[in-house]
């Protein structure tokens, strides 16, 4: 290390008498060796440089396509992944033949193809998507059929209206990455407003539609949150990364410090991303981080200090354009004005309110609540220990960068432990068992190598859908908590009040049974937890090692 060197020449400071803490932090980021030893083997190479050299090839071969074969021209194609954007918590890893299942998992490069405006589009919203995915058919096979993608596969939403953009395409390049495709339509956003426009001043939903007022409502909210704010927040991102080199770093350890505390499921990761750019563009007396370290701690810091419930914060995200590198930036005063209105309005809903001059509410990525916005606090409560810990370690000299990113489980009602060597993302795990790449649960090698006899599954993550079914299952009976970065525990609390006593009756929405010693006359009624967590062994066979009852 340089600067080991520099205090040991200049200041006879022993190299052994000084202690650096960046190697730690950089191996909480990066994969296990025997995943990257493995590139080299089948001739491919991982990283976001070759990521980004994949998505360049992408982008020139669907422009090569003939124009008698898609009738509208390719206008614009833009990248709105975190991994094209240097915050994706671990570099992109292609796809490998032959890894073992806990290493299967495949991230998808999002992006936005933009054909030209025609008044070809139909002005109707179902017969918009059936287009779109004509669109992408005809785009597929000619992929193909050039060679331009070793896999290609259409993806439907699940539960997605007929009114909403549901398809997308799935391609993987000959270098082995990813790459998701959806096609952006402005007509849709008109048709879109019509919808919820109020009464008289507007189409009626069609009845074939078979949607509500609050559908198109989602439906609007999901178009402009993809296609406009999505690759708006890109680029000013991607140019905050440019502008200051290390943010990019911090933002991957703060979706790190969060996901190792089960937290990250309930902050959209842009957020994230929102709640770094802060700390770089308004600095105050400490100035811009020079280190991702630096940054980390500082974001720890403000999530301590911050009172969410008495103020928003202000990031001119987009004011930087422009701005000098180093310097801060100034919300302009005009916007500012509008948010603190809007913040005043809903100061009852004690949740984070993170705005940008093209967001002024903060909700266009999601909001950050939880049951009675018990989320932001858990966040802080996690912030002032992490705090705590790092500034006792680093006067002691005894910090162990690992145990910053270590969760207890003990204050959690029950704990589900999965399977680690059928894991996709296993891999990612803080505590990953070099074990698991060889040998499947108890020694058995049967399941090592499970993901080879099929074709390449983009981001399919079982772990994370059993979570998702999970909350949408007990969503009134449980909270749950995760790490989606190859997390091997699903932690859970039941809802207080479910617990409580109360007179039966029939479709609680809950699994109950009848309270002893009871006025018969009155049955009384409470939360059966066990009949709860037998439900859940059974709806994660297969995947569920055990579950930990611990209150």
């Amino acid at each position: 290390m340089v600067v080991q060197y520099v205090l040991e020449y200049h200041f006879g400071i022993s190299k052994k008498d000084v202690r650096v803490f960046q190697p730690d932090f950089d191996d909480l980021l990066v994969p296990p060796k025997a995943l990257t030893d493995s590139f080299p083997a089948v001739g491919v190479k991982g990283g976001t440089r070759a990521a980004l050299a994949a998505f360049d090839e992408m982008v020139k071969a669907i422009k090569d396509i003939d124009e008698n074969d898609v009738p509208l021209s390719l206008s614009h194609v833009a990248p709105v992944s975190d991994i094209l954007r240097h915050t994706a918590v671990f570099a992109p890893v292609p796809h490998v033949p032959g890894l073992p299942s806990c290493a299967a998992y495949l991230p998808a490069i999002d992006v936005i193809l933009q054909y030209e405006q025609s008044p070809r589009w139909p002005e109707d919203l179902a017969a918009i998507q059936k287009l779109k995915l004509a669109f992408l058919e005809t785009i597929a096979q000619r992929l193909k059929r050039k060679g331009a993608a070793s896999h290609v596969a259409i993806a439907l939403d699940e539960d997605a209206s007929v009114i909403e953009d549901n398809c997308s395409l799935e391609l993987i390049t000959p270098s082995g990455f990813a790459i998701r495709a959806r096609i952006y339509c402005q007509v849709e956003e008109i048709l879109l407003k019509r919808l919820v426009a109020p009464k008289g001043k507007n189409w009626t939903i069609p009845e074939d539609y078979s949607v509500s007022k609050d559908e198109a409502k989602k439906a609007l909210a999901l178009h402009q949150r993809r296609f406009v704010h999505g690759p708006q927040h890109h680029n000013a991102i991607a140019a905050t990364q440019h502008r200051t080199p290390s943010y990019g770093f911090t933002a991957r350890l703060v979706k790190r410090w969060l996901a190792a505390h089960l937290l990250l499921p309930f902050v959209p990761e842009e957020t994230v991303e929102l709640l770094c750019a802060y700390i770089y563009l308004c600095p105050g007396a400490f100035g811009v981080p020079a280190t991702g370290q630096t940054g980390f701690a500082r974001v720890v810091r403000l999530l301590k200090e911050w009172d969410y419930r008495e103020s928003p914060l202000h990031v001119p995200l987009y004011t930087a354009a422009g701005a000098e590198p180093g310097k801060a930036v100034i919300f302009p005063q005009d916007k500012k004005e509008k948010v603190d209105a809007l913040f005043k309005e809903k100061l009852g809903e004690a949740g984070w309110v993170i705005s940008t001059e093209k967001d002024p509410a903060g909700n266009v990525f999601g909001s950050v609540l939880g049951p009675k916005a018990s989320i932001p606090a858990r966040i802080r409560q996690v912030a002032a220990a992490t705090w705590q810990y790092l500034s006792s370690g680093m006067d002691g000299e005894n910090l162990a960068v690992k145990d910053v990113f270590a969760h207890p489980l003990d204050d959690y009602d029950f704990v589900i432990h999965l399977k680690p060597p059928i894991h996709p993302r296993y891999y990612q795990n803080i505590q990953f068992d070099p074990l698991a790449w060889s040998k499947g649960e108890d020694g058995d090698t049967s399941v090592s190598h499970v993901g080879e006899l099929t074709a390449p599954k983009v981001e399919f993550d079982p772990a994370k859908m059993l979570f998702d079914d999970l909350k949408r299952t007990y969503v009134d009976t449980a909270l749950f908590f995760f790490d989606p970065y190859g997390g091997t525990v699903i932690a859970g609390t039941f809802n207080p009040h479910v617990k409580e006593d109360r007179t039966f009756r029939a479709l609680a929405g809950y699994s109950s049974m009848p309270m002893k010693n009871v006025d018969i006359k009155k049955p009384s009624v409470t939360l059966n937890t066990r009949a709860v967590l037998a439900e859940i062994e059974r709806l994660g066979t297969g995947m569920v090692k055990k579950i930990v009852f611990s209150k």
